[in-house]
């Protein structure tokens, strides 16, 4: 039933697709991709659906078309379905098929209308190529077997070929593993192989066509990794070279190979005895003869000279190393003598040969006396032995010369490396010759006087040869003679015989003489004579004179003046004995150092000889035959010594110190002072209060007023260099307030005042309504120094008790004697201020008056601080006056901002008053010669006149001067101005920055300004006229005329 639908079906599809075919639309051509298979396989092609329309219905596949055949249903070989169609035993070679869909069209509106037929919109076009089965083919087309060393690289090539010609890979192997994939060029795939490890690697392909058909089938390729051979290294060595024949000797093998692989080590290992060879094992069956590390020790008797060789052999071919083993030979020796029978002191030869073609091991010359040479070959030692040969030479020689005659037999004697010895000898006798001998000579000898001496000379060697010289030797010394007979003269040849010389000589040397005769032949052979001594008187000698030659430094030579028949000279020096001199170093040289500088020396000589052991020394020079010299080695005089910073104003112990020196020079320090000022050293008596090399003196005893301390330096010479002067004003204890002060506890009174120290003060305490005294010291626990203006009282009771009751009376000292002692009343209402002398800077005189600036006045006070007399400046005073004390009376000058300085006597009287052009803040300083230093803020320091007050020079600083000048007694001034910079001023070069007029004596200037009305001179106004003169005295060494002042001064139009 099934078959009969289905045919009814297509013969409708049929006829459908014949109407189609006649009255539808070109179709729609759709290629498909080709298709490749192998003969007699089947082949699925799936049809894709047309798209349809909406009144469009599919129907399947409607025909096949295979090579322009058509099929519209199955057959045999061909299965047609709805989506797909099945190929089966399609023929070899390309087939074209074209399949045809078929779709079915209904009414345009209604589905269920009647269907207007088949049409087939869609062609699908393609190709089925049948192939025949073929398998690839592999070809190896590199070496089939090929070794490389480590890390190279061996190329493998395969090539792969297919009857089908659809190869689709060629892969190479190594063992299991595929090392290289080649997708195309398939007749030259490669891989490159780098060995990294010894061993065998093989490699093979493998080919696939596009079917998966693989090659069966592959040739092997073979790399072997091998190690680079090297060749082993071989020893051969032999306990012996040398032997006497028929020796053992032993040898000892060895053979190395680094080489790591069995293949490249070593194959054989061969002893060769001569030219036959055999295994090593043939002569020490424990001997390997294979592998990397041999080692053999074979023993062999030799008989003959022999040459013995070690071979190793590996893949690389041989190694040898070899050595010669030599039978030993008797020694062969021979010895000669150059003269048989020489004289004593003759020199001759032995002469020796000794040889052995194996080497000598010893070889001696040997004396013996006659008749006791050894009989056999005997080695010699000790006294025998007289010349160990050079075992390398065969020729031996030594000369001798014997001082007696005897006989010897001289023998050789040689012993081979391997202990053959062999010996031979030679006699020789030694004969005495006659030699020369002094015969006739003077006990007594008196110097400068002819001596005739006799000499009988024999033969000088057995040649005898003629006598051609005959000197005299007198102490070592040849003299000069006269000889007879005249030489040259033959000598008889027999060592007993002579002939007589005689010799004519006159001594010039006093005391002991050896003498000596020396006899030479014609061959030049001397002998000498035994010594003969005799004396020779010599004179005492007289004294000698001394010169002293220049000084310098401290060195100079004294010469002494030479006299006959001195031998030496002794030189004394202030009666000292100095030295022994011989008579050719008669110059001395002496030297002295700074320690002897203006000492005096004299120096003076006597003369010495010797004559056989008894001395003669002259007398010692005296007067005028002696010289005295005065040392100058002066040493430089060190530095100027400076103070170090001081408080000017003391009232008890203090430490005065000064700087350190670095000059080398120092060698210690004066430390001096007088009462006054720097002015007062010459009127003042001066006190050396230091004199060691420290840099410190502790002042513990102080006297009222001024004390002038003066510092030098001086070296070792006692050559001092004057320092720096400073100025202390000793000043007594004066209690300015006294009240009492909670702050600083209970019953605790505050004194404030000046004169306090921290090391000396007492506290007198007298209760008024009582008289009751207490006192108190710094050492005591109720006194206590607080600053040098204050001091804490802490009063007991009983005191407090007294100050409630009529008050106390208080006195105060210091560590300054003889000062009057400060005092103030207090009760419970409390103190009367005494003067304010903290805010100001009095300066205190011996004669215990008080002197200083307050406001703009000058105050001069009483010992207990009462005013006695008062006078005002233009400005205020702060500078501390500075005191000048003559005869009991005192003198101040002081600075005050008024641009003045003040100069005033004991009573307050005026003496002169100086302008100067800026307000004085820092004391005056006075010199030693009286001038008067003022540093103004003018930044000027003006020196002027004591008695006057009149101006003498000034000096331009940097800036203004704030404190007190400070002077030194080699004239230098230190000024330290408001910069605090520190100047140092020579007074005695000042003229080039500075103009003293007093100083132009010889100008025209001083008269001309002097005749000027009322003895003029440039005041602090002329400015002007000062810079000008100063610069013409600057430039041209001398003041300018009125004249010259005159043009410089007029404004030019």
């Amino acid at each position: 039933m099934s078959k009969l639908l289905f045919f009814v079906f297509y013969t409708l599809l049929f006829s459908l697709s014949t109407y189609a075919n006649a009255y539808s639309a070109s179709p729609y051509v759709k290629t498909l991709p080709n298709k490749i298979i192998l003969v007699g396989n089947d082949v699925r092609i799936n049809v894709p659906k047309p798209s349809l329309w909406h009144n469009e219905s599919y129907l399947g596949i409607g025909y096949v078309n295979i090579n322009k055949f058509l099929y519209q249903r199955s057959v045999t070989d061909l299965v047609i379905a709805d989506e797909y169609v099945i190929f089966k035993n399609l023929p070899v070679g390309v087939n074209s098929i074209l399949i045809k869909t078929a779709v079915i069209e209904h009414g345009e509106d209604d589905p269920y209308s009647q269907d207007v037929g088949a049409t087939y919109p869609t062609h699908h076009v393609f190709n089925i190529e049948v192939k025949r089965l073929t398998r690839p083919q592999i070809t190896l087309k590199s070496n089939l077997n090929v070794s490389i060393e480590p890390l190279k690289n061996a190329i493998i090539k395969f090539s792969a070929s297919d009857a089908g010609n659809d190869l689709k890979t060629l892969k190479i192997k190594k063992g299991n593993k595929v090392v290289r994939t080649c997708t195309s060029r398939f007749s030259r795939c490669r891989f490159s192989f780098k060995g990294t490890a010894f061993g065998q690697y093989k490699f093979t392909a493998v080919a696939e066509d596009s079917f998966g058909i693989k090659s069966t089938s592959s040739p092997t390729a073979t790399v072997n990794v091998v190690e680079k051979n090297t060749a082993p290294t071989v020893t051969l060595a032999s306990n012996k070279t040398l032997v006497n024949a028929g020796g053992n000797v032993t040898f000892t093998l060895r053979a190395t190979d680094n080489d790591t692989q069995s293949y490249n080590q070593i194959k054989s290992f061969k002893f060769c005895v001569g030219s036959s060879c055999r295994p090593v094992s043939n002569y020490n069956t424990s001997c390997l003869t294979t592998g990397r590390n041999l080692s053999c020790s074979i023993s062999r008797n030799v008989s003959k000279n022999t040459v013995f060789k070690a071979i190793a052999t590996d893949a690389g071919g041989a190694v040898e190393s070899s050595t010669a083993v030599n039978i030993n030979d008797t020694p062969t020796v021979a010895v000669s003598v150059s003269n048989s029978s020489p004289f004593i002191d003759e020199p001759f030869a032995i002469n020796a040969n000794a040889n052995d073609s194996q080497g000598l091991r010893t070889y001696q010359i040997c004396e013996y006396p006659a008749g006791s040479v050894p009989t056999a070959p005997t080695q010699c030692s000790g006294a025998n032995l007289i010349k160990t040969c050079d075992v390398g030479a065969s020729n031996c020689g030594i000369n001798i010369t014997k001082s007696s005659a005897s006989s010897y037999k001289y023998y050789v004697f040689a012993e081979g490396l391997h202990g053959l010895k062999a010996h031979a000898s030679v006699d020789v006798n030694i004969l005495a010759p006659f030699g020369v001998r002094v015969v006739q000579l003077p006990t007594t000898i008196t110097l400068n006087e002819p001596v005739n001496l006799k000499v009988h000379v024999g033969a000088l060697t057995s040649a005898a040869k003629p006598l051609s010289s005959l000197k005299l030797l007198v102490n070592g010394k040849e003299q000069s003679i006269s000889v007879s007979p005249v030489l040259p003269q033959n000598l008889p040849p027999s060592n007993t015989q002579h002939k007589e010389f005689s010799f004519s000589w006159i001594p010039k040397v006093a005391g002991g003489v050896s003498v000596q005769a020396i006899a030479t032949d014609s061959s030049g052979k001397s002998r000498t004579s035994a010594p003969v001594t005799s004396h020779v008187s010599l004179p005492v000698p007289s004294t000698p004179s001394i010169q002293v030659g220049p000084q310098s430094n401290g060195q100079f030579t004294v010469k002494i003046e030479q006299v006959a028949y001195a031998q030496t000279y002794l030189v004394y020096e202030n009666d000292n004995f100095i030295g022994e001199y011989s008579n050719q170093n008669y110059n001395v040289a002496i030297s002295k150092g700074t320690k002897d500088h203006n000492k005096e020396f004299t120096y003076c000589a006597a003369a010495k000889n010797t004559v056989n052991g008894r001395v003669q020394t002259s007398a010692r020079g005296t007067g005028n035959k002696c010289k005295t010299i005065k040392i100058n080695n002066l040493l430089d005089s060190p530095e100027q010594p400076v103070f170090t910073t001081h408080n000017l104003q003391q009232s008890g112990p203090y430490r005065l110190s000064w700087q350190k020196n670095n000059d080398n020079l120092t060698a210690y320090y004066k430390l001096e002072r007088w009462q006054g000022t720097p002015a007062d050293p010459q009127t003042a008596t001066k006190e050396l209060l230091y004199s060691l090399s420290g840099l410190y003196k502790d002042i513990n005893t102080l006297e009222l007023g001024n004390f002038t301390y003066q510092i030098s330096a001086c070296n070792s010479q006692d050559s001092c260099t004057l320092g720096q002067q400073i100025t202390i004003n000793h000043i007594p204890a004066y209690i300015q307030q006294a009240r009492l002060n909670p702050n600083c506890g209970i019953n605790c009174m505050q004194i404030t005042g000046v004169g306090f120290n921290n090391k000396k003060m007492r506290l007198d305490v007298r209760l008024r309504n009582t008289a009751e005294v207490f006192n108190y010291s710094l050492s005591s626990a109720q006194l206590s120094y607080i600053d040098e203006y204050n001091l804490q009282f802490k009063a007991p009771p009983r005191v407090i008790e007294g100050l409630n009751n009529g008050g106390l009376y208080l006195e105060l000292s210091n560590g300054v004697s003889d000062a009057e002692k400060g005092s103030i009343i207090v009760d419970n209402t409390g103190a009367n201020a005494g003067f304010d002398m903290i805010s100001h800077a009095p300066v205190v005189s011996s004669t215990g008056s008080i002197y200083l600036g307050s406001g703009n006045d000058i105050y001069g006070l009483n010992a207990s601080g009462q005013e006695r007399w008062k006078v005002t400046t233009g400005g205020p005073v702060v500078a501390m006056p500075l005191l000048t004390t003559k005869n009991g009376r005192d003198n101040i000058v002081v600075g005050s901002f008024d641009h003045k300085v003040y100069s005033l006597n004991h009573d307050g009287v005026e003496q002169w008053v100086t302008q100067t052009r800026g307000p004085i803040k820092a004391a005056a300083q006075i010199d030693q010669h009286k001038n008067i230093y003022v540093g103004s803020m003018d930044k000027a320091l003006y020196s002027l006149d004591q008695n006057t007050g009149a101006v003498q020079w000034q000096y331009i600083l940097t800036s203004g001067i704030t404190q007190q000048p400070v002077v030194s007694a080699n004239n230098k001034i230190y000024v330290t101005t408001e910069d605090q910079q520190l100047h140092i001023i020579d007074r005695e070069s000042v003229s080039l920055n500075a103009l003293k007029w007093d100083d132009i004596d010889s100008s025209l200037i001083k008269n001309l300004l002097n005749n000027e009305p009322d003895g003029w001179q440039p005041s602090q106004q002329s400015q002007n006229i000062i810079q000008i003169t100063k610069l013409f005295y600057a430039l041209l060494q001398r003041a300018p005329t009125k004249a010259e002042l005159t043009f410089l001064l007029t404004p030019s139009n």
